[in-house]
């Protein structure tokens, strides 16, 4: 589904441009003007073509129209950027405010976007009857004539003489290195004494016979058996899940929301919940006001749903939108006995949640 069309106006750019042509009418006033803009899709720039509507309004959010609509079909965009020419017939800018309205779609798109909001335009597009001035035709104004040449320019004047540089003085002379001293004889190294010789090495004596094993002495006396540990927990013992509409959208009172599954517990044992449900709407505003818990119920006939938790408050989805919004959750304290669980909730305007999915559950038992 294709996300509404954003648009960021430069309006005061265009009404220049269009003070600037209508004013240089020579007598009838011109309608049309120059429009500009910059049109954003999906929060990028939008590039491609595009048929646009312009409309002009009395008021900045509810009046009436004035004037004629003005349409540009394919016209080109091109980084954001687009020009168009605008006419909204004669008579809408009399010196009473007025606001712009533009439309717009994707060639081939059959549905328009209106943008907001709507653009005031400033009291520049005026310019298309300045043909009457303090009561005066245009036509009896007076033309200033050409402008005289200019004048020649004035002679530059000489530059000054620059002064001289000082002398520098003389270095003075570097003396003579004195002579290099003679190295003096090496010394005779002195004799090296005698090394004492060797002795002779002793004759390595019989190993000696290896003496017999002794005998192996009696076993030692078993120990008493130590106390048993406690029993550790048993872990899953039993598992249900499900998926589908289940009981379908919120309502106005706390209810089940999409599949529950029933389990049997012993006293003592723990229900693990993981529930996902699509849910979404396609009226003006989008879904408000959802409020969702864990929740469960005893199947015995009259018993009333228990919720766990302080819930999630004030959840909305935009018009046209559907989103996946998810409970997890830890169930404690069961007497003996088959429970019903599931995803519970309510919203104040219920009606407005009417495009929801399936959804899916997983329970698990464990010690």
């Amino acid at each position: 589904m294709r996300d509404p069309i954003h648009w960021s106006s430069k309006l005061w750019m265009s009404l220049l441009v269009c003070a600037l042509v209508c004013a240089a009418a020579p007598a009838a006033a011109q309608t049309a003007f120059t429009y500009q803009g910059q049109l954003f899709d999906s929060g990028g720039i939008a590039t491609g073509n595009f048929d646009f509507e312009f409309r002009a309004f009395d008021d900045a959010t509810a009046g009436a129209q004035v004037g004629a609509t003005s349409v540009a079909n394919g016209l080109a965009v091109f980084e954001g950027q687009f020009t168009a020419t605008v006419d909204f017939g004669a008579g809408v800018f009399d010196g009473t405010p007025v606001w712009v309205e533009v439309s717009v779609r994707p060639v081939g798109n059959p549905l328009f976007t209106v943008l907001a909001p709507r653009q005031p335009v400033t009291p520049a597009p005026l310019a298309v009857n300045a043909d009457l001035v303090d009561g005066l035709d245009s036509t009896e104004l007076q033309v200033p004539g050409p402008a005289g040449p200019a004048g020649p320019p004035g002679p530059v004047g000489a530059t000054g003489a620059t002064g001289a540089t000082g002398a520098t003085g003389a270095t003075g002379v570097t003396g003579p290195a004195g002579p290099q001293g003679a190295t003096g004889p090496q010394g005779p190294a002195g004799p090296a004494g005698a090394t004492g010789a060797t002795g002779a090495t002793g004759a390595t004596g019989p190993q000696g016979a290896q003496g017999a094993q002794g005998p192996q002495g009696p076993a030692g006396a078993t120990g008493a058996t130590g106390p048993a540990g406690p029993q550790g927990p048993s872990g899953v013992v039993a598992f249900a899940s499900g998926s589908g509409a289940g009981s379908g959208g919120p309502t106005t009172a706390t209810a089940f929301i999409g599949p529950t599954v029933n389990v049997t517990v012993a006293t003592g044992q723990r229900v693990h919940v993981v529930v996902d449900q699509s849910l979404g709407s396609t009226v003006a505003g989008g879904g408000t006001a959802l409020n969702l818990y864990p929740c469960f119920q005893s199947t015995v006939v009259g018993s009333s749903i228990t919720t766990q938790g302080g819930g999630m408050f004030a959840l909305t989805v935009p018009q046209g939108q559907r989103q996946l919004f998810g409970i997890n959750a830890v169930f404690t304290g069961f007497p003996t006995g088959t429970w019903r669980v599931g995803m519970c909730g309510s919203s104040a305007n219920a009606a407005s949640w009417n495009n929801n999915e399936w959804g899916y559950i997983t329970a698990l038992v464990f010690q």
